[in-house]
């Protein structure tokens, strides 16, 4: 996993991963970090996050299901998951992993995610439906 500089293709920084871990998603952070679903085997899907400009792993959370779409709040340091095969989406603290608010569960898999206006998750599932959901992070969703 690495970093490059914007301006040419040096890496800023670097992190070695353990073999046979795969990353399937990552994402840029606010302040410049990164974060990124690390896939370890059938069974096991971690998130990660890293602090780009040392190549440092900041925190790392394992779940016991697929995590199957990620998206990262360009402004505040929040990231949204989609994890399972009920759709739960979850909303997690960028510097820490932990969860900000209580999952809502859209009842299919969550194919992918995006941050639109500020505070609303577009949540694209695999039975055809576009989920807008509003989210505060003190609060929870607002469906």
């Amino acid at each position: 996993l690495a970093a490059l500089a914007a301006a040419g293709s040096a890496p800023r920084g670097r992190q070695r991963l353990d073999p046979g871990v795969r990353v399937t998603t990552v994402v840029a952070l606010p302040g410049g970090g990164a974060a990124a679903v690390l896939v370890k085997d059938v069974y096991t899907a971690s998130l990660a996050a890293y602090d780009v400009g040392v190549g440092a792993q900041l925190w790392e959370r394992t779940f016991d299901q697929p995590i199957t779409a990620l998206a990262a709040d360009r402004e505040q340091p929040i990231l949204i998951a989609g994890v399972g095969y009920e759709g739960q989406l979850c909303i997690l603290s960028a510097e820490t992993g932990q969860d900000l608010a209580p999952s809502q569960t859209l009842k299919a898999v969550i194919n992918g995610l995006a941050v639109a206006q500020g505070r609303t998750v577009a949540a694209a599932t695999q039975d055809g439906q576009l989920a807008l959901v509003r989210y505060l992070p003190e609060e929870g969703f607002d469906l």
